[in-house]
């Protein structure tokens, strides 16, 4: 009996002593916060590239209308290369891969509903096609936008397929789609060169 006494007494002091000694404590504690605390910040990237995505491709929508709105007379090859600068406006994202641009041009006739004058479209891995309508069809234009007879505006789309690298559970489904429109500056742009 007295052994069993002796082995009660060395125990307890045994897990009194654990119960004292906090070493390695704050491994547990770091192995328990360190992988949610690296998710939490991961997933604020992803976040933020989702948000600077869709201000790109904003701003590419708006530099492309913008930049041909301004041309007196458009050619395809010239309406193509500023097309092709909304990859640039859209880096560090790969428009190529995962967007597409669709510039539009559409003219109402006198009496007529609003027409698809002409279209160009550099369409990458994204699939995209036009919300406002097809080359010779009718114009489906935003909520709200009227045209008077005889005006002419231009429309420059861009989708963007954009991937999440960590928060999928963020992701809200479909690309991200900017449209922009504009007035010519000068003479109507129903035609190109």
């Amino acid at each position: 009996m007295a052994s069993l006494r002796g082995i009660a007494r060395r125990l307890g002091f045994r897990v009194r002593e654990l119960e004292e000694n906090e070493r390695g404590a704050i491994l547990i504690e770091a192995a328990i916060i360190l992988p949610i605390l690296g998710a939490t910040v991961i997933s604020l990237v992803d976040v933020g590239l989702y948000i600077l995505a869709h201000q790109k491709s904003q701003r590419a929508a708006t530099t492309v209308g913008d930049l041909i709105a301004r041309m007196e007379n458009a050619s395809v090859e010239e309406v193509q290369n500023l097309i092709d600068a909304a990859e640039h406006v859209m880096r560090p994202f790969d428009l190529a891969a995962n967007g597409g641009v669709v510039v539009t041009s559409v003219t109402k006739p006198e009496g007529q509903a609003p027409r698809v004058d002409w279209q160009v479209a550099e369409v990458g891995g994204s699939g995209m096609t036009s919300q406002v309508g097809t080359a010779g069809g009718p114009a489906t234009l935003a909520n709200g936008l009227t045209l008077v007879d005889g005006e002419n505006i231009i429309v420059a789309e861009v989708e963007y397929d954009y991937d999440f690298l960590f928060a999928e559970f963020l992701d809200p489904g479909g690309n991200i789609y900017h449209d922009a429109f504009f007035r010519p500056r000068g003479d109507a742009l129903s035609e190109l060169n």
